[in-house]
């Protein structure tokens, strides 16, 4: 069971006075979710009056590859490559140069030295945890379900809308 959102402070943000949230509805996904406030959207209706509020969430962390130092350096290398660019060009734009020096060799060899500062920093990094953790991966949060939440005041027209029974007639 959820604790419905506090209303609350939904109201005072928006200067009206609002029922209690009810629950609405409950879907497996949060498109499905989300399709539901776009839909109520659609038909005109006070979408600041509904939440979205994900259960029982965990957190899913896929793993994309195997790491090694060579990887570590190859990601670091990427990424300073381009923070190396962007201060080579924010230096090309803000700083006086000299008539004959060249733009493109200036961000050149920001980018170089970023990419070897980067690749050098992820690599050592990488041999620091001393094989704790060899492979790469990326998080993402998700939720067992996700429910509406709809002002009282209003859930009857929300329900009409998605085509649903009122939960306050139950």
């Amino acid at each position: 069971m959820s604790l419905p959102p506090d209303s609350s402070e939904r109201a005072v943000e928006a200067g009206t006075q609002v029922g209690p949230p009810t629950l609405l509805t409950e879907f497996s996904t949060y498109e499905d979710a989300q399709r539901a406030i776009d839909t109520l959207s659609d038909q005109g209706f006070p979408v600041a009056a509904t939440s979205i509020v994900w259960n029982r969430l965990r957190r899913v962390e896929h793993v994309t590859g195997r790491k090694t130092v060579v990887t570590a350096f190859r990601d670091g290398a990427l990424s300073g490559a381009w923070f190396g660019s962007f201060i080579g060009l924010m230096l090309l734009f803000f700083v006086e140069r000299q008539e004959n020096s060249s733009s493109i060799a200036l961000v050149l060899t920001y980018l170089l030295v970023g990419a070897v500062a980067g690749g050098a920093w992820s690599a050592v990094g990488h041999m620091a945890q001393r094989g704790a953790r060899d492979f790469s991966s990326r998080n993402l949060m998700a939720a067992e379900t996700y429910q509406i939440w709809v002002d009282a005041d209003v859930i009857d027209k929300a329900a009409a809308l998605l085509n649903l029974p009122n939960p306050l007639a139950r």
